[in-house]
């Protein structure tokens, strides 16, 4: 994954899940990673990253979440944003287990 660029990363997961690129769009807007889609993932940082693996997490729209530390060692906006995220799923009447710092 380290030398695709967060595009290329997620519309891969988007093809093994037939899942289309407006979602991929969405995603990568609601998490702020919209801008930086050209970005190679290797040169993310680490609050970054912690988005973009939550952004492919819910790119199939499971019903339910199981996220190890999904919001630890990151920066304070980046765990708010993911925080918020996985709380709005909550709310939309997924399962969400999460493992905290």
């Amino acid at each position: 994954m380290g030398r695709l660029t967060i595009w290329e990363s997620m519309i891969t997961y988007a093809g093994f899940y037939e899942v289309p690129e407006r979602r991929v769009l969405e995603l990568l807007k609601r998490l702020d990673l919209l801008a930086q889609m050209r970005t190679r993932v290797q040169r993310l940082q680490a609050g970054e990253l912690a988005r973009l693996r939550l952004a492919s997490a819910l790119l199939h729209e499971p019903p339910v979440l199981l996220l190890d530390e999904p919001a630890c060692d990151i920066d304070g906006e980046s765990a708010s944003m993911i925080t918020f995220t996985v709380a709005e799923e909550a709310e939309a009447g997924k399962a969400v287990l999460v493992s905290l710092c």
